[in-house]
């Protein structure tokens, strides 16, 4: 009876933490608002926040998406809202990661995301890799099958129309499918 317990109530705090997780996604993105690109995050969702350490460890061992993603660039704001529906469309962990919340973003810190990356990030004039955003990866068992970079290749930094946003979750799905 202790173990049920334990495992219902470890279920439980999991659930929580996701559900925390939604609910600050929801509140950074959203604060944004009144900017060019509003959007709208459904709490039915799910994305765990991960840090550059779990974010290396998921790209080298799990199955999922990962954004590298800010809620100020615009390109990220215009791709969310379709990237979390292929995501619960097709049953898959989202996790997210945004670089710019730490202090140091030098090459240090990224090492592991960089090693892991390192096939497809640019390099700027001094052969340093650049982790950009938005950039998600659709990962399968430590194997990265497939990302999208940027945006749709039309985006004016204004919000995507319903046309566009078919274009993108079409992307997004097709990648899905390699991992499911």
């Amino acid at each position: 009876m202790k173990k049920i317990l334990l495992l219902f109530s470890l279920v439980l705090l999991v659930g929580c933490f996701n559900s925390n997780d939604i609910k600050k996604f929801k509140k950074e993105y959203e604060a944004l608002n009144d900017g060019p690109i509003p959007v709208n995050i459904n709490l039915e969702y799910q994305v765990t926040y991960v840090d550059s350490d779990e974010a290396a460890d998921f790209l080298n061992n799990d199955i999922g998406i990962i954004l590298f993603g800010n809620p100020e660039d615009l390109q990220t704001r215009s791709v969310v809202e379709t990237l979390f529906k292929v995501a619960f469309d097709n049953d898959l962990t989202l996790k997210y990661y945004n670089p710019s919340t730490y202090e140091d973003n030098g090459i240090d810190e990224f090492a592991e995301i960089v090693g892991a990356l390192s096939a497809f990030l640019p390099t700027n004039d001094d052969g340093e890799k650049l982790l950009r955003t938005p950039d998600v990866y659709f990962v399968k068992d430590g194997e990265i099958l497939g990302n999208f970079y940027g945006s749709i290749d039309e985006f004016d930094d204004e919000e995507l129309t319903d046309e566009q946003k078919e274009e993108l979750y079409d992307h997004y799905n097709q990648l899905a499918k390699l991992i499911k």
